[in-house]
């Protein structure tokens, strides 16, 4: 049965059938729509990463992704496929540092940095 965008195909059986994923529908069905990609140096964890990522946008969804490469790859992909945010740290021109945001507010500073910090847990 197809369901989702098609990622890959299994060629472990020998029958070399599509395989699909469905991120939406899990999410929906409230299950963690969280992916993994894990390989060796060269065996496509990018490309599966972005296909997904592609895929997703193209459908409605939101993306974030942390980009420590030397060439920005996500962030020529995030400006191929849609409007983008791209915060570069090296050079950032905004912050999320609540000790940036609120400068000398400390009751402040500690709110926002415990609500922010839980929420990444």
């Amino acid at each position: 049965m197809r369901n989702g965008f098609r990622i890959a195909t299994n060629i472990t059986t020998g029958r070399f059938q599509p395989v699909y994923i469905n991120l939406a529908a899990l999410a929906e069905a409230d299950f963690s729509g969280s992916v993994a990609c894990i390989g060796e140096l060269g065996s496509g964890k990018s490309v599966a990463m972005k296909t997904i990522a592609s895929n997703m946008i193209d459908r409605g969804a939101q993306l974030v992704a942390v980009d420590h490469s030397a060439n920005h790859e996500w962030a020529a992909l995030a400006h191929d496929l849609t409007r983008a945010n791209v915060v570069d740290f090296d050079t950032a021109t905004v912050s999320v540092d609540p000790f940036k945001l609120f400068h000398g507010d400390k009751k402040q500073i500690r709110y926002m940095a415990t609500t922010f910090l839980t929420a990444l847990l």
